[in-house]
This record gives structure tokens, C-alpha cells and sequence, in this order.
């Protein structure tokens, strides 16, 4: 299948219950609540219109380390400057510079661009709605650019796949780093009994969860119901979104031996790799899942990314406080006011993930 602005629409609709209706200036619109909205933008990339000239797009906003196994910090999520650590990305933070992402239901309209390099279609899309009495920031654009290889749908379909195993149960995330030589996978997505347990215990996931979700517990909100489940082994979960995925990309991540199952994401594919699993799309717009083999993992290397993401996991959490909350909390738990990176993230790494959520659950009450 390949994408395009209806079926891309259809997609959604199909496979997730995102209702699609008639905007009465746009036309055939997808509707979707602020939350969901604003983990879409994160991860699709799409555009926000909420200014004529300035159109916030989240994707690329949160990265933390620059590999996997290791605590080096760069500039996303957090910065660290002159021994001094804030959140620098967060939802809380763009919860106060864009409140409009927590407001009304968002429309996702989706638009086949013939010219990429051509913006000027953002800015008179902005000014059509806006004379027509419209809330511009209530609409977001998912452009599909015709003019590119991929038509730059890779993105919408890291989305779709965190989607699906979201829903299964798993946490997702999308452009997570791993190692220099080896790249950066297009989603990842993470069965932690342990870590799940937790989380769904006191309702910081409903049953699965993109990473973002749980640091937006403090935009958003806690789930009201969870699904609880924890007769299930841990399960790791890599995959590359491609118009025409090479294998060498994909095998890189299978020879790692960090993960469970490997997935490649291609619309019009119709066969999976004997390597790995395949997520596309019939005529009718349904996801197809054909199942990943089990892969060699090599245990003590799993074993040592697993307690990598965990720790990972923590500064996302973490992120539902204001810089101020943090860290005077961090102060309470080191007696130390300042810190090097390295002091820093052996704190945090030290820190129970129970204390943690006890300390964001607290916050969330107090609200």
C-alpha cells in the first residue's frame, strides 16, 4: 500500500477507532483527543497551526543519552549547565509555553505536498481557518510529501507500531538511542514485568504506554482503569520503519542479541524476512502483523540493557516535576545541592523506581 493523504487517514481509523468526520472548512478531518494528539505529534511529526509563521512540532524534542548502556546527557529532555540540571523539554514545560495542547479536541488534517520545500501552505492553511472563525491550534497537519522517497510517511508509521504494541501492553519509544555503530532503531518497545507492575498498579499506565505518556502524567493525567496482567515474561522488541528496508540496517539490531523479536515496518510489503517480522497494511486498511522469530539473545547483555532502561525510564517519570520540585527532591536524597553529569546520574540511577512514583503520585494529588 502505498500512503497517501485518505489512506493514511483510514489507517488510523481502521486500526485504532480514531473517528474520522466532515470539519466543515477542511473537509474529511481526524478526530483526536489532546493526549493522544499530542503523542501523535511526538512521534508523526506533524505540525501543530498554532502560528502563522511558528507551527510546534514535538518530534525530536526529547532525546536524554546519546547511547544505550551509558549516561552521557545531551541537550533535550534535560541540559546541565555550570552544575546546574533542569528539564529543559518536557510536557509539563510545553504544557506552560503551548497550553493549547491540553484544550479541545484536535483535528489531524492530512495533506499530499507536491512541493516539500514549499512551506507556504502552513501559513495560508493557518489564515483560511483562522477567517473562518476557527481555533487554528486545535488542528494539526501530517503532510505527505509526494516529492520524496517514502513520501516522508516513515515517521506516521514509528507511530502506528508504537500504537499497536501500546496497546498490548508493552512501553514504546520511538528513535531510541543505541550505539554508535550500530544506529538509532525507529521504535523500540518494552515488556518489563517488574517495571510494569508498578506502573499499572498505581494507574501510571492503563496497560501499555508510549514513554512520553508517562512523563505527561502531570499534563494529562493518571488512567482510571488499568489492565492488570502479570503472568507475562519479559520481552524486548526492535523495528525499523522503511518504504524498502534494507536488511543491513535491521541486522545490526538482531546481532546486538539485546532483543526478543525484530519487526520491520513497510506499508506495501507483502512477505516478512525470515530474519524478522513484518508490520503492513491490506487493501481494507487493516494492520498486518506477520510474528517476529525468536531471536538469540545473549542474556548477561540483556540483562545489562534491561537495568540501562529502567534507569531510563526514571528520568521520564522524573520529568512530571517542576525543575524546582526535582530537585529539592534530589537534594533530600543526596544532601547535595550541586553535582558533575556523572554524580547526577548515579543519583537518579540509585533511585527505587517505588520512590519515584510515590514522589510524581504525590504531585499529581496534589494538583
Amino acid at each position: 500500500m502505498e500512503l497517501n493523504a485518505q489512506n493514511s487517514m483510514n489507517i488510523l481509523n481502521k486500526n485504532f477507532d480514531f473517528k474520522i468526520i466532515n470539519d466543515d472548512v477542511i473537509g474529511p478531518v481526524l478526530l483526536m483527543p489532546p493526549k493522544e494528539a499530542y503523542l501523535y505529534t511526538a512521534v508523526a511529526g506533524s505540525f501543530y497551526l498554532n502560528d502563522p509563521n511558528f507551527q510546534f512540532r514535538p518530534r525530536g524534542l526529547y532525546p536524554l543519552f546519546y547511547h544505550a548502556n551509558a549516561y552521557n546527557l545531551v541537550t533535550g529532555l534535560m541540559t546541565f549547565d555550570k552544575n546546574k540540571l533542569s528539564f529543559f523539554n518536557s510536557p509539563l514545560i510545553h504544557k506552560e509555553k503551548y497550553p493549547f495542547i491540553v484544550t479541545g479536541q484536535k483535528y489531524v488534517i492530512f495533506k499530499d505536498i507536491k512541493n516539500s520545500s514549499d512551506v507556504s501552505h502552513r501559513e495560508k492553511l493557518f489564515q483560511t481557518l483562522k477567517k473562518a472563525g476557527k481555533d487554528t491550534s486545535n488542528y494539526i497537519l501530517t503532510e505527505i510529501r509526494k516529492d520524496v522517497k517514502g513520501y516522508g510517511m516513515e515517521p506516521f508509521c514509528e507511530y502506528v507500531a508504537c500504537k499497536y504494541f501500546s496497546n498490548k501492553g508493552y512501553i514504546v519509544e520511538n528513535q531510541i538511542p543505541l550505539f554508535y555503530d550500530v544506529g538509532t532503531p525507529d521504535f523500540s518497545a518494552f515488556l518489563i514485568p517488574e517495571v510494569a507492575e508498578s506502573l499499572i498498579a498505581d494507574h501510571f499506565m492503563g496497560c501499555g504506554a508510549f514513554l512520553l505518556e508517562l512523563a505527561s502524567l502531570r499534563v494529562f493525567g493518571k488512567h482510571t482503569t488499568s489492565k492488570i496482567n502479570y503472568n507475562y515474561d519479559q520481552d524486548l522488541v526492535v523495528g525499523e520503519a522503511k518504504t524498502c528496508t534494507k536488511k543491513t540496517q535491521i541486522q545490526k539490531y538482531i546481532d546486538t542479541q539485546l532483543y526478543n523479536k525484530c519487526f520491520e515496518i513497510v506499508p506495501d510489503k507483502k512477505l516478512a524476512e525470515k530474519h524478522s517480522g513484518l508490520i503492513s497494511f491490506d487493501k481494507s486498511h487493516s494492520l498486518i502483523l506477520k510474528d517476529s522469530p525468536k531471536l538469540k539473545i545473549d542474556t548477561k547483555k540483556q540483562k545489562e540493557y534491561t537495568t540501562w532502561l529502567m534507569n531510563y525510564f526514571k528520568y521520564y517519570l522524573l520529568s512530571n516535576l517542576t525543575n524546582t520540585e526535582f530537585l529539592k527532591f534530589l537534594e533530600q536524597k543526596t544532601s547535595k545541592t550541586e553535582w558533575t553529569v556523572k554524580e547526577f546520574t548515579s543519583a537518579v540511577n540509585s533511585l527505587p523506581l517505588r520512590e519515584i512514583i510515590k514522589e510524581v503520585d504525590k504531585k499529581l494529588i496534589e494538583c
